[in-house]
């Protein structure tokens, strides 16, 4: 056993490090040290007093000691560049901390023969259901094993539990809807995600104890493994016992028809990781990207799929993200809060073709979802920003339409910034004056000025388009627009004044609900 570990274990006794090499030391037994003792045996490590120290210790020879400071340390005690010396304070007594050095080793002892069990267990290459069988006679208490899902992918079923919950998942086969809301209560998955270390858990008012901790792939979280303090109550050397055994089904699960099977849950994983703004280092992702064989194209594009009420039950995603993957067969998807998001990846900026264009838009309509489309990008670590981007087109979308459709973040950027803005002004403060006086010439005359300054701002230099809009003459029109510069003073030209007047036109339409994205759906 590694000497720093010892040493750590015996944190109870606050040794201070006086000496140390610099190589790893591995420690087979321990003994008390006798007064003035020699030699000293490289792999045992000796505790005693101080006083016991010999006046001058082999500098040819490995030695580890723990010693009671009894009499301060002399510099021909420690001038050696092979001792490893460790003191603790004259309160405790050799036997204490022999027995505790001992209780450490026979853990460890403990460990390395269930190690060794587990290894030919996973030699035997019978499976992941025979590898929980045979943990469950090491373990000395039940084993679960689940997918990110929530599936139970093997566990101790020869066992009765008093829990009817856990009962009932031998016949679910899924994690029981009580335990994973109770597991969710107790922020088990965030702790364990914010931990490399075994977690233990015990709810309140429950005499069951359990041991959790993530099994991970190349650095990808898929599952997780658990024990039931139900036969014994865990010991310290189970919590480095189930981290060592978590690597072992991480072995098996990859080597398995579970990884084979299970490897698009990776493009899910990573995708995930991405939007949630996880993955802030190219090199990481490039790892990532490696490990999965996925060859990256230079454009990007996040799709956002909802239904109305943007409240997609989890079995309804999981039919839609497969009808999507039937129209755009070379996408990724995964399910992030509960929402659909879909990558789209490919050399051209015109992401989807004409055909997947009119399927797409089939399929939506005929199942009353909508989807809220990014701009296109051309790096991928920009994805986090750009998922935001679909959310933000869907959710303002299907607000000012009223209905399903694709929207674009491109054609609802500005009802965003309205959006944000309502949230702290007034959207009439930014009313220009020449809005104030169309407003009051119309009211007075019941002419409709305002309109169609709206519509000729919307087709610049093209009066026949505008005219056309407002199912006018193009004469009518032009009349209009002198009337309107007239009132105002107004120069048209000036696009400081356009881009004001613009930017007023469409708060107002997102105030109304009502944005005029019919074009973009048909050229789609």
């Amino acid at each position: 056993m590694e000497l720093v570990k010892i040493l750590n274990l015996l944190g109870e006794f606050n040794p201070r490090i006086i000496s140390k090499v610099d190589i790893p030391v591995y420690i087979q037994t321990h003994k008390r040290m006798l007064h003035h003792q020699a030699p000293f045996y490289p792999n045992c490590i000796y505790v005693g007093y101080t006083s016991d120290l010999p006046e001058f210790i082999d500098e040819n020879s490995l030695t580890s000691l723990i010693c009671i400071e009894d009499l301060p340390l002399s510099e021909t005690n420690i001038k050696n560049d092979l001792l490893n010396l460790a003191v603790v304070e004259n309160t405790v007594e050799p036997h204490e901390i022999l027995n505790k050095i001992a209780d450490i080793m026979i853990d460890e002892a403990q460990i390395v023969s269930s190690m060794q069990i587990l290894l030919d267990a996973l030699y035997a290459n019978k499976g992941l259901q025979y590898l929980v069988d045979v943990a469950v006679e090491v373990f000395e208490n039940p084993v679960f094993i689940n997918d990110t899902a929530y599936k139970i992918l093997a566990m101790s079923n020869k066992m009765s539990f008093e829990d009817n919950t856990l009962e009932e998942e031998k016949l679910l086969g899924y994690i029981h809807e009580k335990n994973l809301l109770d597991m969710r209560n107790d922020s088990i998955f965030k702790q364990l995600s914010q931990s490399t270390y075994p977690l233990y858990s015990k709810r309140k008012n429950s005499a069951v104890g359990w041991l959790f901790k993530i099994i991970s792939i190349q650095g990808v979280e898929v599952g997780l493994v658990a024990l039931v303090e139900t036969n014994r109550t865990f010991r310290k050397y189970d919590f480095e016992l189930l981290e060592r055994f978590s690597k072992l089904v991480s072995i098996e699960l990859e080597k398995n028809d579970f990884y084979k099977i299970n490897k698009g849950l990776m493009y899910s994983y990573f995708l995930a990781d991405l939007i949630s703004d996880k993955l802030h280092r190219s090199k990481l992702i490039e790892q990532r990207l490696s490990y999965l064989h996925w060859k990256l194209y230079s454009c990007f594009q996040v799709m956002f799929i909802t239904d109305f009420s943007r409240n997609v039950q989890e079995r309804k995603v999981n039919l839609i993200a497969h009808e999507i993957r039937n129209i755009i067969p070379d996408c990724h998807w995964t399910v992030y809060q509960n929402n659909l998001i879909v990558l789209i990846n490919r050399p051209s900026k015109t992401l989807l073709t004409s055909k997947e264009q009119t399927r797409l838009i089939e399929f939506l309509g005929l199942n009353q979802l909508s989807s809220g489309m990014s701009n296109v990008y051309f790096n991928i670590m920009e994805t986090s920003r750009h998922y935001r981007q679909s959310l933000r087109a869907a959710e303002l979308g299907i607000y000012i339409n009223h209905k399903p459709g694709i929207y674009y973040y491109s054609d609802y950027a500005m009802a965003y910034i309205a959006k944000s803005l309502s949230k702290r002004h007034d959207i009439h403060e930014f009313c220009p004056p020449a809005i104030g006086i169309l407003q009051e010439y119309d009211s007075r005359f019941h002419s409709n000025l305002l309109d169609t300054l709206e519509n000729y701002l919307n087709y610049p230099e093209n009066p026949v388009a505008a005219s056309e809009a407002l199912h006018i003459h193009r004469n009518t029109l032009l009349y209009r627009i002198n009337k309107i510069k007239e009132l105002t003073e107004m120069d048209l030209s000036n696009g400081d004044i356009r881009l004001n007047l613009q930017l007023y036109f469409k708060f107002m339409m997102y105030l109304k609900g009502s944005w005029d994205s019919d074009e973009r759906l048909e050229e789609s």
